[in-house]
């Protein structure tokens, strides 16, 4: 009698473990670890155009060449590091604005944090919701490029449920200049793409200098953005092996943003810091309003640049 009443207790006591570690998974896996780019919930989309027909402002075919490999190398650093639940290259055909917008819904509904490469451009657009004031709002050129769809920043908002993209870098024109940053207005109605895509408008300007800890970090260009054709200065490396080589250090464990743009900057202009070349300082590119005139053009890093895409396991 005894001995079975020893086993049931035995039992009893094995179910409740059970139930509770059960419960304690559960917790953890439906909060994550927001701002966490190493935890179950976590993935990486890279979208790009295949438009580059214009040589003088576009790069032609050598710039469309040069971006299709840089985001197979990008994709590749994601791939091998083994570190996000979901990666997905869909630069070129699959850029579609569709796809682009369910592929949104798709990531705020099941992942807690997701990081964006964009490589293409810009053009400014209208929309036909009733009462917007906004005036002209913002798209990405998709897969097919001018005159045909076009992925609209509000319709990327609109997609938003959970507010879990916490990293997006757009290499395209003009989005990380403070004039189109955005805004979302009362009924949830967004402009501009870091508002729409980090359903937020409040991180700081140079979250480079001054990383306002907010775990959002959005990367874009004021201007023009640089070719990655285009060669850096030092040895052989073009904008192309920036990118990459930014990318490269982000998957090193405990690396910041600051830490990768710093890391890169230095292999490829020989500057000791992000904050001493001329993506930060400043660099030319021809301004296709005024011809005999070149914008002077920067990198724009906004939020928190002490956001880490590869974090060591139970760190804040």
């Amino acid at each position: 009698m005894k001995k079975n009443v020893a086993l049931t207790l035995l039992c009893l006591l094995l179910s409740v473990s059970l139930i509770f570690s059960i419960l304690i998974l559960s917790i953890d896996n439906e909060n994550g670890s927001h701002g966490d780019g190493k935890n179950e919930g976590s993935a990486f989309i890279i979208w790009g155009t295949l438009d580059y027909t214009d040589e003088t402002y576009m790069g032609g075919e050598k710039e469309r060449n040069a971006s299709r490999d840089v985001c197979d190398t990008i994709y590749g650093f994601f791939a091998d590091a083994h570190a996000y639940d979901y990666i997905e290259n869909f630069w070129g055909n699959d850029t579609q604005p569709d796809q682009v917008y369910s592929n949104v819904s798709y990531c705020e509904e099941n992942y807690n944090f997701t990081a964006i490469f964009y490589k293409g451009h810009s053009l400014g657009t209208h929309c036909d919701v009733e009462n917007c004031t906004f005036g002209e709002h913002w798209t990405l050129y998709a897969a097919g490029g001018y005159r045909e769809e076009y992925i609209v920043d509000y319709l990327i908002h609109d997609r938003m449920s959970s507010g879990t993209h916490d990293f997006v870098f757009l290499w395209t024109c003009g989005y990380g200049a403070e004039d189109k940053i955005g805004e979302i207005d009362e009924n949830g109605h967004s402009v501009g793409m870091l508002a729409s895509w980090m359903d937020t408008t409040d991180l700081e300007a140079d979250g480079y200098a001054s990383p306002d800890g907010s775990n959002h970090c959005f990367i874009g260009f004021d201007v023009y953005s640089i070719w990655f054709s285009n060669k850096t200065g030092y040895a052989d490396f073009d904008y192309g092996d920036f990118a990459s080589l930014f990318f490269k250090y982000a998957l090193y464990e405990g690396w910041t943003i600051n830490d990768a743009l710093d890391a890169a900057a230095e292999e490829t202009h020989w500057q000791s810091s992000f904050g001493d070349c001329r993506l930060y300082t400043g660099y030319l590119m021809a301004d296709p309003y005024n011809p005999e005139q070149p914008a002077v053009c920067y990198m724009r890093v906004w939020g928190d640049g002490n956001l880490k895409l590869l974090r060591v396991e139970g760190e804040d």
